[in-house]
């Protein structure tokens, strides 16, 4: 009798027990396909917010970029009449801005590299120009 009780326990205990792991793994299943479920709606939505924005939003950006095309270029074409109409007009203002990039360079080195040290920030110049003079084939042009 008491076995039959002990074996009645240990059954109810391992059914109770098989029940609670089958309900844990559909709840498991059941939160695993509920995040699919987000995730699929949250493509949809954001795909079609995409469509959405790009069918009203992209011709009003293409005349935008239109107009910065046409600026450009006629920026472009003053500086091409200024070069073939006024020569020397176009060689001073080129002239200018090879001499501020040169003068702006002059001075990043002065800062970025060795302030402290005078003499090596100029032997450092010096081996880093001509070693981008040697990378570049300029130099063998030069002693040629």
């Amino acid at each position: 009798m008491v076995k039959k009780k002990v074996k009645s326990k240990v059954k109810d205990d391992l059914k109770k027990e098989v029940k609670k792991q089958v309900e844990k793994e559909v709840e498991k299943e059941v939160d695993e396909a509920q995040q699919k479920v987000k995730r699929s709606v949250k493509r949809q939505v954001e795909r079609a917010v995409e469509k959405e924005v790009e069918e009203e939003v992209a011709p009003e950006v293409k005349k935008e970029v239109n107009k910065a095309l046409k600026k450009r270029l006629n920026i472009l074409d003053k500086f091409r009449t200024l070069e073939s109409h006024h020569k020397f007009c176009f060689a001073i203002l080129v002239g200018f801005g090879i001499i501020a990039f040169w003068r702006g360079l002059w001075l990043f080195i002065d800062l970025a590299f060795f302030p402290e040290m005078p003499w090596f920030r100029a032997l450092f110049s010096t081996l880093l120009g001509l070693t981008i003079l040697s990378a570049t084939g300029a130099i063998l042009r030069v002693m040629k």
